[in-house]
């Protein structure tokens, strides 16, 4: 493991210079470890379990979480897992996979489906899943095309 000490007094991002001593005047950081990762009582991990990073021995934090933000069940923080649904089934969106929302119905509270399209077939922009548009060209009101590419004539 390379360290760098790249701070202006010489320090690297735990804090230790390079003979070892930390910002604090001690062989040890606030938290018992030293330069090397090794605690106060002479393991790799404090009495809680943890080590100088803030992992378990398994790889996991105090949160529960591992270097990529993945709990032991395969959820991220904000609940969803691998294929984007939450431990009831719901996607970001809050639609099943069969597409039925959080609601109950097969639209969100703003009216459109899994898939974002209203009623009527159109999505948020107003384009139907041929590219027309409401107004029954293949342009919006400000001459854009579904895919979002301005009018032009050549």
């Amino acid at each position: 493991m390379k360290t760098y000490y790249n701070d202006q007094d010489g320090y690297d991002d735990r804090g230790f210079d390079r003979a070892g001593i930390h910002r604090n005047g001690t062989r040890f950081d606030e938290n018992g470890f030293d330069c090397r990762g090794i605690h106060q009582n002479g393991t790799r991990f404090d009495e809680s379990g943890y080590d100088c990073d803030g992992y378990d021995q398994d790889g996991y934090d105090r949160d529960g979480f591992n270097f990529n933000d993945v709990d032991r069940e395969g959820y991220d923080r904000d609940g969803f897992n691998f294929y984007n649904v939450d431990r009831e089934g719901y996607d970001r969106r809050g639609f099943t996979y069969g597409g039925v929302h959080r609601n109950g119905t097969l639209f969100d509270d703003e009216g459109f489906d899994r898939f974002g399209f209203d009623c009527s077939g159109f999505d948020r922009h107003g384009f139907d899943q041929a590219g027309i548009h409401r107004n029954g060209t293949r342009y919006d009101e400000r001459g854009l095309t579904q895919e979002g590419y301005k009018y032009s004539r050549g």
